[in-house]
This record gives structure tokens, sequence and C-alpha cells, in this order.
């Protein structure tokens, strides 16, 4: 029994050291070589009861392969232990290999979403250059090949069949309280709370408490809670939840507010700039000359200079820009086909009144269900990737900025019907951020840089056409990035984003310092619009004084709440509150709690 104690001892304790040593090579590659020897030590110390759960689920079927090797007298049970482990050496290091690499990209852990998106893994790979996939398959193979040996050294060659079988009864009584030690160690403890991925947090530095969550249990607790209906967001009672969110939409009917178009059906197109941040936004105070040609343009039009995404991937910034929702933390809307059909959407109240409707996008439509999505907008013309010849997709993504804005220019200058409403995704600003020309070191100030100089050169051609007159260009990023490297997801300087309107349609130039967000452009453009926006439960005209000044944004187990007063930000894992600050905190908070309250409900209610 002595040998079979220690040999499920030895089993637990090499899985563990696989998580352990995860650890520090995951702040190497995130942070380099500011990390220090103390964070690491406490990131170890912090983490390790996540470790020592996530250990316990994968030695379970090893005892039990040890309990069946008292009564099965040949090889079998050896060989399952072993084939076993490879399976389970080979699944932790297709999660934590990825992981390094999506955490610097995104700020999060990989999770279920990951299944959402590889719906179409051809617009998943492109994120990463061939180089890197290449590289992860070759480390993914090295490590499990050398964690294998390491474990045949060490645990493996305590062969089952060698041990005695000699009173088997007794020895499988005696396996029971070791059964019971495990499920222990997987709960987490004797407390009241079981083991969960807020468990581990312990610093207000959030990347020490990123870095102390075990990747290969973040996986399956996502995936195991990725149910919408097992999503609660019970802050308050709904009645109290209904009526915070009521003076959110508390706006004076009759008030009048300044008209920011010379007429009210003009030719409309939005053009979304992959990633675009104010970070690298000169005339926003970001870096001067990332984006000379957006800056110039700023002049010319209407600039919006305090407003926020309302999330941090496509999948979740379209549905906010183009339907007035935000995004709930965990759960993107895109993903349900049904819901889809329910939303409201800027194009289907557009070609209620007739507009005709194209959308463009040179990368893959099908990625992330955004073809059905669009289709359910309206949109019933669509062309991506494969609608050009082979020699045109010269990116990973698809076919670069440079031929989509050129494709873009003789659609319009083509363009019989009107009114239009043209909606164009750029794409060349994403990630691996392959673009033809080289102007800056950093691969992402470079991409923004070049694709601002096909969005100069396309505004510029489309002055000259005799339609310019009457036409309304609108200008805005599906969600911003972290960038620089060093910023937190949770703060809210990551969502702030340009909105620009340009065009002969724009009365004329201006700032709008208005505190606003994506999911407010809905109701603004159609009240510029002359249009209804009741259906737009979530969205407001911001140009109203009356109207509550605030933006909402969320990320993956988060929310924040941003004012004119205060700013605010929930880790919803923890229920921690990360940022706390400004006169009117407290009431915001609250305000913050009841509209993701509020959007849970509709969310399950569509």
């Amino acid at each position: 029994m002595k040998k079979r104690l220690v040999f499920i001892l030895k089993y637990y304790l090499f899985i563990l050291s696989v998580f352990v040593l995860q650890k520090p090579i995951f702040m190497l590659y995130n942070q380099g070589l500011s990390v220090t020897v103390k964070d690491v030590f406490a990131v170890v110390v912090n983490g390790f009861s996540m470790d020592l759960s996530t250990a316990a689920y994968f030695t379970i079927i090893p005892l039990f392969i040890l309990w069946s090797g008292l009564w099965i007298h040949n090889d079998w049970p050896r060989k399952v232990l072993m084939g076993y482990t490879l399976v389970v050496l080979l699944f932790f290091m297709l999660i934590i290999i990825p992981d390094f690499h999506l955490f610097s990209s995104w700020g999060t852990h990989l999770d279920s979403s990951v299944f959402f998106y590889l719906k179409s893994p051809a617009g998943a790979a492109a994120s990463v250059p061939y180089w890197m996939i290449a590289l992860f398959i070759l480390t993914i193979i090295l490590s499990v090949f050398i964690f294998y040996s390491l474990f045949k050294k060490t645990v493996g060659k305590h062969a089952i069949q060698s041990i005695s079988r000699t009173g088997k009864t007794k020895q499988t009584v005696l396996l029971i309280p070791i059964l019971l030690l495990l499920f222990l160690a997987i709960r987490g403890g004797v407390g009241a709370s079981t083991m969960n991925v807020g468990h581990v947090f312990f610093s207000g530095k959030m990347f020490l408490n990123q870095s102390a969550i075990n990747p290969v249990f973040n996986f399956l607790y996502s995936v195991s809670h990725a149910n919408e209906e097992e999503i609660e967001y019970n802050f308050m009672k709904d009645e109290e939840a209904e009526r915070r969110f009521t003076l959110l939409r508390t706006e004076n009917r009759d008030e009048k507010f300044p008209a920011l178009l010379s007429n009210q059906r003009p030719d409309v197109v939005f053009i979304v700039l992959e990633s675009f941040s104010a970070k690298v936004i000169g005339a926003l105070g970001g870096i001067p000359d990332v984006t000379p040609n957006f800056n110039r343009l700023s002049g010319e039009g209407v600039l919006f200079t305090n407003f926020y995404a309302n999330s941090f991937r496509t999948d979740r910034g379209l549905i906010s820009l183009l339907s007035g929702t935000p995004s709930l933390p965990t759960v993107p809307l895109m993903r349900y086909a049904g819901k889809l059909t329910r939303l409201p959407s800027i194009s289907l109240s557009l070609k209620k009144q007739g507009y005709d409707l194209s959308l463009l996008y040179g990368g893959d439509v099908n990625f992330a269900n955004m073809r059905q999505y669009f289709v359910c907008s309206g949109f019933e013309k669509i062309a991506s990737d494969v609608s050009f010849p082979l020699s045109d997709r010269r990116s990973r993504w698809g076919v670069p900025d440079e031929i989509t804005f050129n494709h873009l220019y003789k659609e319009i200058e083509n363009e019989k019907k009107r009114p239009f409403l043209k909606f164009f995704l750029t794409l060349s600003s994403h990630e691996p951020f392959d673009v033809p020309t080289r102007k800056f070191k950093e691969p992402f100030l470079n991409s923004v840089h070049y694709t601002d100089s096909c969005l100069g050169n396309f505004i510029e051609k489309l002055k000259l056409l005799p339609n310019w007159k009457n036409t309304l260009v609108v200008l805005l990023p599906d969600h911003s990035v972290l960038y620089p490297d060093t910023m937190q997801n949770s703060s809210p300087e990551r969502y702030k984003i340009p909105m620009l309107w340009l065009g002969g349609a724009v009365s004329r130039a201006k700032r709008v310092d208005t505190l606003a967000a994506q999911s407010d452009l809905a109701a603004t453009l159609l009240a510029q619009l002359g249009l209804p926006s009741s259906e737009f439960r979530f969205s407001r005209n911001f140009m109203k004084k009356s109207t509550p000044k605030f933006a909402f944004f969320t990320y993956n187990n988060g929310l924040g709440f941003v004012t004119n007063k205060s700013k605010y930000v929930l880790d919803l894992e923890t229920n921690k509150e990360l940022l706390f600050s400004g006169a009117s905190a407290l009431s915001d908070s609250y305000s913050g709690k009841a509209m993701l309250q509020m959007l849970l409900k509709d969310f399950k209610s569509r």
C-alpha cells in the first residue's frame, strides 16, 4: 500500500510542478525582465491553491487506474496510465502555450470563447504570423516530449503491475481517504466558497492577479460556465435596477439639440477603423505623427473627443455601434443566432427609409458569425475576401486596406442608387500587422499609419465626386487595443477611441467634448436624420444637454462606468472594485451595476 501512496503522491506533484513552472514563464513572456523575483514568488504562493485544485482534477483518474491495477492482473492499467498522461500533457500545452500570446494581445486568458472563434479557423489563425503558429506547434510538441520523458523517468517507472496485489479489499478501502483528499483540494478547502478564478487575487496590480490564475483551471471554469442561462448579475432588486436604468435614459423629449448635418438624407459611409485607439491619434492628444491624415481631417469635420468603446473585440464592437447594445462581459451576443434576428440596427432603420445597403470587408466575413449579424442587420450586398482575386489577398487577414479602400471608392463613384449606406471594415491594423510600408518600429503603430495613409487618399478622392456635398462619412473603430502594453485591460483609458464625422453633409467643423460611447451612436445619428430610435433601448442621443453623460464598458469578467465626475471599475469574478474615484463614485457604481443587470435581462429576453 505504501508504494501506491508514494506513486499517487508523485503523480500529483508532477502535475503540480507543470503548473508552478508555467507561472514565471508566463510572467517573463508578458512583462519581460521587468518581472522581479519577489513578484514571481508572490504569484506562485498566491496561485498555489488553484494549482493544487487543478492538479487534483487530473489525479483522480490515475487513482482509479491505480485501483483497477489491484484487480486486473495484466499490463493494461499501466498502458492506460501512460496514454492518459500523454493526452493530459498535450491538453495542458494546447492551453498554456497559446495563452502566453493571447494574454499579451487581449489582456485575458484563453477561455470558452475560443470555440466561437474557431468556427472560422482561418480567421482565428490570421491574428498570428505563420512563423509564430509554427513556433507554437513546435513548442507544444517539444514541451509535451520533455514533460512526458521526465514523467517516464520519475513517476512512470513505478509500474502498477509490479506492486503487490495482496490485501486487495483492504487497499481499496484505504484508497477512499485519498480520493476524499483530492476532492477537498478540488473544492479549494473546507470553507463556504468553492475554488473559482477570483480565489487567487491578492494584489492591486492586476497583472500579478492574472499571473496567479491557473490557465487550465480558467479554461475549464469558463467552459463549464459558458451557458448564458447560468449567468446572473443580481446586484439589486429588479425594480431598483429598472429605476436607475430609467434615470440613465431620462431626457427632455422637447429639447432642441445642435444639428450636425446640413440635410437629413445624406449618403452615409461608415468606415470602421480596426483597433484605432485615442492613444495614437494626435488630434486627441495621442502620439502626434502616427495618423497625420486623421489629424488633418479632424479640423474639417465633427471630432468627438471624449468617446469610448463598449468592449474589446470586433464582434462586440460591431453590435455596440450598429445596434446600440453594449456587450456582456463574458458572453458575445453575436454567438447567438436567434437573438441577432431581434436586434435593431442603424442599417435596418435606414433601409426602412429607402437606403440601399452594402457592406465591404477584406477578410473572412464568416468569422465570429459576422455574416449572419450583417444579414440580420439588413445587408444583402456583402463583399469580403472571396470577392477579390487571390492576387489581392496579400495579408494574413485577407485584402490589404489600400485595395479595399480603392474598391470602396469605385463602388461609390459608380453607385446609381440613392440614398445609400456603405459599411466598410478595415483590417490591416489587426494583428499580425503585416502591411507593405515601414514607418515605425512598433508593428501596431506602423499598421495604423498605413491604414491612415489609405484613409487620407480615399477621402481626398471622395471630395472630388459630385455627391460629396451630400455625403456623411462616419469614422470610428470597432474597439481599442492594449497600447501601450503596460496598460491594464480594466483601465478606462484602454477604451477611449476616436470618432469623426466628415463630408459635405456636415454643417460645419467643430469639436464635441461630450462624454459618450459607441452604443450611443445609433440614437444620436438617427436623431440627426430625424428618425426614431426608441427600439434602441441602450442608446441615447448624447447631443441633448438633458441626457445623462456616461460611458459604460465591459471586458472579460469586468465592467466600467465613467462619468464626468467619477470612474468606476468592478471585477465581477472577485466583486473587487479596481477603480473607485471621484465625487459621485458611490452613486455611479450602482448605476453601472444597474446597467449590467438590465443588459443581461434584455439579453435573456431576446
